[in-house]
């Protein structure tokens, strides 16, 4: 027996004890608190945020995990900040979360590079400023892989219905929560033995627990035609170009999760799996595991990434960071290989800093433009303006002589979203293009109190024909808001006012 087997939280010096831990996440906090600071909030996570302001069991997209956590950290004091700290805090009990589950299996000093590895990607660094419905899920995820942990340790069957539970709350979060089972199903399928768990009634009673905790979302679905089922289904498996979004989803994922350490995971992998597929837990890679631990950590891995690549084939939102919960145990099963080879430690010094140079070029370029590129109308102004934005609604509001509305009116709901966070009366928004989405915004509603109307001056004939489609009359024109950052156009959006219809 090694000794990661004997004694799995044992290390020599200082890297991977707890105070070394405890220093990079506080460090990693600080750094990201302070890029959060320098932007705004994206518009996707302003409108997760709404939905904390509408707790209900199910929502158009998702199920409703996301918005209770929010709902959480906002209640109290500036939700702008709070959705901030909150964000970047998240990352970090993520992080510390994706280490103590390493070293159950590893010891420290593979979770120790874990760790690091996962502070060497793009999407566990820049994106701790992004709060997303993938947080709680990812969270959920690695406590599943946990438990699973100390169910292969133990071979105990009790530890089913522990999983149960998280399974039953991951679901709550998001739905391919499904595909964790479904990982420990091929493990088992390739480690026969495992099969008794097939006959045990802990793991009846666990699938009942995950039934029981995901009721209330079903019943919300079963009473709104099964509308997140289906939209999910409608968005991830129809519509795609199969070349072009498979091509764009794995340069994605490689990006997202390091250009060094991502193909060294699948150049790695596709080295040793044909060896692995024929002795199981006797491969190359398989040293410094415990019995059955490397079989659980790659077939839980591969699951997703394999359901997310073939679906990218297919679908029109294929996103590349739907495999972070595939990386987990990818980077797991790299870190640990890396950890034995001492000549490895500059390859991650290089990784590690090559991110850093990376993501922090991108954040200089965004926040300061230098090279003077016009940001009006694209993605790049997402995360920039929203505050100087809603300062020019009000004073264009204020020299019309109109009281701020309580709803905001836009083609989609992004744009809406982020005005109903940065105006200061938080106006409910109301998507246009997505009307079944409108849960808070009824037209009733809007006819009786009014509301401000905003586009692009190119999409405003458009959004015209929609409005008086949908409220039977034409709104006014308001003013143009053009806002600049540092010196540069950003937004550029007209602001109209539908009326409120007396009775």
């Amino acid at each position: 027996m090694n000794s990661n087997q004997s004694e799995p939280g044992s290390i020599n010096g200082f890297w991977g004890t707890q105070k070394s831990v405890g220093l990079l996440l506080l460090l990693h906090g600080a750094i990201w608190l302070f890029v959060s600071a320098m932007f705004d909030i994206h518009p996707d996570m302003a409108d997760h945020w709404v939905w904390s302001r509408y707790l209900t069991w199910g929502y158009f997209e998702h199920p409703p995990f996301v918005a209770l956590t929010m709902a959480f950290a906002t209640f109290i004091g500036d939700p702008i900040w709070g959705l901030k700290i909150g964000s970047v805090l998240f990352s970090m009990v993520i992080l510390w979360a994706a280490f103590e589950v390493a070293k159950s299996m590893v010891g420290r000093k593979g979770a120790w590079w874990f760790l690091v590895f996962l502070e060497s990607t793009p999407y566990f660094t820049l994106g701790s400023t992004f709060w997303h419905i993938d947080q709680p899920y990812m969270l959920f995820w690695l406590a599943g892989l946990g438990i699973l942990a100390r169910l292969v340790r133990t071979e105990d069957p009790r530890w089913m219905l522990a999983f149960g539970v998280v399974l039953g709350l991951g679901a709550e979060s998001k739905y391919i929560m499904a595909l964790l089972p479904l990982g420990f199903a091929l493990f088992m399928a390739f480690n026969r033995r495992w099969l008794f768990l097939l006959k045990s009634p802990y793991t009846w009673a666990g699938a009942l627990i995950c039934f029981a905790l995901l009721g209330p979302n079903l019943y919300w679905n079963a009473t709104h035609q099964w509308v997140t089922f289906s939209y999910n289904f409608k968005k991830g498996l129809t519509g795609g170009d199969p070349l072009r979004h498979f091509s764009l989803f794995t340069l994605g994922h490689l990006l997202l999760f390091s250009l060094i350490l991502a193909p060294a995971v699948w150049l790695r992998l596709f080295r040793v799996l044909p060896g692995w597929m024929k002795h199981r837990d006797c491969g190359t890679l398989n040293e410094g595991w415990p019995q059955g631990m490397f079989s659980m950590v790659l077939c839980t891995a591969i699951v997703p990434v394999a359901f997310f690549t073939a679906a990218s084939f297919k679908g029109r939102g294929a996103d590349p960071h739907w495999l972070n919960v595939g990386y987990f145990g990818l980077l797991l099963i790299l870190a640990q290989d890396w950890s034995r080879r001492l000549k490895n430690s500059k390859l991650l010094v290089i990784a590690l800093g090559f991110n850093y140079i990376l993501v922090g070029s991108a954040v200089t370029v965004l926040f300061f433009n230098p090279f003077g590129y016009e940001y009006t109308d694209t993605r790049a102004a997402k995360t920039l303006g929203w505050a100087q934005s809603s300062q020019e609604v009000l004073q264009i509001l204020d020299q019309a002589q109109i009281e701020a509305p309580q709803y905001v009116i836009s083609r989609e709901y992004h744009l809406s979203g982020a005005f109903s966070l940065y105006l200061p009366n938080h106006p409910w928004p109301h998507s246009l293009e997505k009307p079944i989405r409108n849960q808070w915004s009824p037209v009733k509603d809007i006819l009786k109190q009014g509301a401000i109307v905003v586009c692009p001056p190119k999409e405003c004939s458009a959004l015209f024909e929609a409005v008086k489609l949908r409220f039977h009359q034409e709104p006014k024109y308001l003013g143009l808001v053009n806002t600049e950052v540092n010196g540069f156009a950003i937004r550029r959006l007209s602001l109209f006012y539908l009326q409120p219809v007396t009775q």
